[in-house]
């Protein structure tokens, strides 16, 4: 038997249930799979396959903040995404523009801060 997930778009800010379906036939709402997953990919060929240079310089900088923090090596995630430790939420993400715009020193500490706020929340090593 195949199993497709499939979810609907956000339409207005509101976020519409996902459905599994089997062989073509809806058996009504179900936990969609997970699509972004732990791969095997290179996080320096990722990395560096960033063309603009101050944002790849940027991501290297944080890469390194974050194996600092975190004591672990750097695994992508999807084609995309680069993290450092498997977790049951997603709500660690901090956007920034410029990396030149914020204080290395004061961001240093907040991830460290987050990093341990995280373990001790979620029972994490």
């Amino acid at each position: 038997m195949r199993e497709t997930a499939c979810s609907v778009p956000r339409t207005r800010g509101k976020t519409s249930a996902s459905a599994v379906v089997l062989d073509g036939q809806d058996k009504g709402p179900a936990m969609a799979e997970i699509t972004t997953k732990e791969n095997k990919a290179s996080v320096s060929a990722f990395l560096n396959s960033i063309d603009d240079t101050r944002k790849r310089s940027a991501a290297k900088k944080v890469a390194a903040m974050m194996r600092r923090a975190t004591g672990k090596r750097a695994k992508m995630w999807g084609s995309a995404i680069v993290g450092y430790g498997k977790y049951k939420t997603g709500k660690s993400c901090l956007y920034l523009n410029k990396l030149e715009d914020v204080d290395a020193t004061v961001l240093e500490k907040l991830i460290d801060r987050s990093v341990k706020v995280m373990r001790k929340r979620y029972n994490v090593k």
